[in-house]
């Protein structure tokens, strides 16, 4: 392996640890006071998804997609339409749940005893969290097949990335 592939290969590692430690930074609040919440690997998804998708739009040339064959990327591109749909679906299938008094349901499971005032703050940390990383990975899972279709062009027309 050349020095420019591992050292990509150690960029890559680093970024899935800055996404794990991001990951139990935003959730731990919420797993720490409320047990089985409905929607926390959805909201793992929404985090994980927004951070990666975000790396490879802004960061393209230092990640293993610039590495990658044009039908690879062009995969992608085709992969990250149903997934955006996905997402839209699930952050609806979120706000329906709250809408329909899904609140009342989730402080039933709290671990914790917390004050009107503490439910309150939670549930609207829980609401922002989640409609911030779902509208995030919405967007980003919206612009990285554009990207991949200027990476893909710029190969073909200018030999870079």
């Amino acid at each position: 392996m050349n020095q420019q592939k591992q050292s990509i290969l150690y960029l890559e590692i680093i970024w899935w640890i800055i996404t794990a430690i991001v990951v139990y930074f935003v959730m731990n609040p919420i797993w720490s006071a409320v047990e089985g919440f409905e929607y926390q690997w959805i909201n793992v998804f929404f985090i994980v998804i927004l951070i990666t998708y975000a790396r490879h739009i802004f960061l393209l040339k230092y990640t293993f997609l610039a590495f990658t064959s044009t039908r690879f990327r062009i995969g992608m591109i085709f992969l990250s339409l149903p997934l955006v749909f996905f997402i839209i679906q699930m952050f609806f299938d979120f706000q329906t749940y709250l809408d329909n008094g899904g609140n009342g349901e989730l402080f039933n499971n709290l671990k914790i005893s917390m004050t009107q005032i503490e439910q309150g703050n939670l549930l609207q940390y829980i609401h922002t969290e989640m409609s911030f990383f779902g509208i995030g990975a919405a967007i980003t899972g919206l612009l990285l097949p554009l990207r991949m279709m200027l990476s893909i062009w710029r190969e073909k027309n200018e030999e870079s990335i």
